[in-house]
């Protein structure tokens, strides 16, 4: 009878809160309006289809967007959408934004980038004349992994059915100095083929005097720790003028048993930490709950939902939309992707214009510079699927290529199993068309990952499986 009133007493004091002094109230973000700046339409409806993000015709869907004072990342923006007429963006070219003049830790910005990551130099300017200079970039708009996301974008003639996203990006400021404006870098115009840093929103974080914390950002996730149970992240940001050390970061709520705290050994001014918590979930469901980061008698928090339960893989939609990045490959700061096919027989286009692997749809088009290579080279009756007996991978030494991954530091590895040209690496039931039954005759999917198991069972195996032919 004992057990039972035991493991409840236990359960009873890890739920019990932590007394910790109350909190110095944080200083919120403050949003700054660069609307007078945006000099780019990149938001479109489907009744208003004059928009041109990138330079060829492509635009956010302003229905799947949201409009005015958004939260990203705990921080508050004034977000343009498609509320006003006409731009709502500035591309980055090195225009000047005033700022309220204040004292600041930081400069928040909501951006996106056009053809791939840009980014470059901002310059933050002080009252007494001096600066500071900082490294700012956006991620590609068709990554998908921003904070503000839409599943879809339009297209000069219609849909492009992938997700796009808008980031975050920081600047620091000197919190002893009252900043008066920022200067943005110089990136390329939003036109076709070229990189650009797009900036939808900017906010300031004021300092505050002595030790001030503020937690931000705090969601459960999918993510198990090592110990099991599930995770729940959450940024704490030192908001003060003085260092912070040893905090504890803790999950509260509902249905929350917190396993393994998160701690961080110490904050400067204006830093901040992601941390992981690991907690127990008793109860499955959607609760409200909070973070709590303490510092001694220094204290802050943040209210959130926590979906509590990570449910097993399901082959639908709706399961791989939950799924979640594992924690290994968070911290894998260095992995290998391999392009290697049928296309590696003919293994050419025009140096940094275009992709190699696309040999087999550039040599069809007569306007690509593959056409007439194609035809010079091989003749202009020769098909595509006649490079496959030269597809020999005969000097392919699997147990050489995993230990060259791991002797150059990668934690993991993802081989191209299928490119957009159909042509499999291992042994498909479907096509037949595949690299057993033809060309090398060899079940390349399967050497590679035998060795690796075999010669370095630390590093991750991965394959990347083109839909589209």
């Amino acid at each position: 009878m004992r057990k039972p009133f035991i493991v409840a007493l236990l359960v009873s004091l890890v739920l019990t809160p932590v007394p910790a002094a109350s909190a110095a109230e944080a200083p919120a973000p403050l949003p700054v309006p660069i609307d007078h700046l945006f000099d780019n339409d990149g938001i479109d409806t489907a009744s208003d289809r004059t928009g041109d993000f990138d330079g060829s015709g492509y635009a956010f869907p302003a229905e799947a967007l949201p409009s005015g004072q958004v939260t990203a990342d705990g921080v508050p923006y004034l977000f343009p959408g498609n509320s006003q007429a006409g731009n709502n963006n500035v591309v980055a070219m090195g225009q000047r934004i005033e700022l309220p003049r204040g004292r600041y830790l930081t400069a928040h910005f909501l951006v996106a980038s056009s053809y791939g990551a840009a980014g470059g130099t901002a310059t933050v300017h002080y009252a007494d004349g001096s600066s500071t200079t900082a490294s700012v970039s956006g991620p590609d708009w068709y990554s998908g992994s921003g904070p503000i996301s839409a599943p879809f974008r339009y297209s000069p003639g219609g849909t492009d059915q992938h997700p796009v996203s808008i980031g975050t990006a920081q600047v620091w400021t000197d919190p002893q100095k009252d900043a008066v404006g920022i200067t943005l870098p110089v990136t390329n115009p939003a036109v076709e083929g070229k990189s650009s840093l797009h900036v939808f929103a900017l906010s300031v974080q004021p300092v505050d005097k002595g030790a001030v914390l503020a937690v931000r950002a705090a969601r459960s996730t999918t993510k198990l720790p090592r110990l099991g149970g599930q995770t729940v992240e959450a940024t704490v940001v030192n908001l003060g003028d003085q260092w912070i050390s040893d905090i504890r970061v803790r999950a509260e709520g509902l249905g929350v048993v917190t396993l393994a705290p998160a701690s961080v050994k110490r904050l400067a001014p204006g830093e901040e930490a992601r941390v992981r918590i690991g907690i127990h979930a008793y109860r499955t469901g959607t609760f409200d709950g909070k973070v709590v980061a303490v510092s001694g008698r220094v204290s802050a928090s943040q209210k959130a939902r926590f979906t509590l339960g990570v449910a097993d893989y399901q082959a639908t939609d709706a399961s791989l939309a939950a799924h979640e990045s594992p924690y290994w490959f968070d911290d894998a700061k260095f992995g290998i992707f391999i392009h290697w096919g049928l296309y590696s027989v003919p293994a050419w286009s025009p140096p940094g214009e275009q992709y190699a692997e696309w040999y087999w749809q550039w040599m069809q088009d007569p306007n690509n510079a593959v056409h007439p290579y194609h035809a010079a080279k091989y003749g202009k009756d020769f098909t595509y699927d006649q490079f496959i007996p030269q597809f020999t991978a005969a000097k392919f030494d699997p147990r050489e290529w995993v230990r060259l991954f791991e002797e150059a530091g990668a934690k993991y590895y993802v081989l191209t199993s299928k490119h957009h040209e159909g042509f499999a690496l291992w042994d498909s039931k479907v096509s037949g068309r595949d690299s057993v039954d033809l060309g090398p005759r060899r079940d390349l999917v399967k050497e590679l990952f035998d060795a690796s198991r075999k010669y370095t069972p630390s590093l991750k195996n991965g394959l990347y499986f083109s839909m589209p032919e």
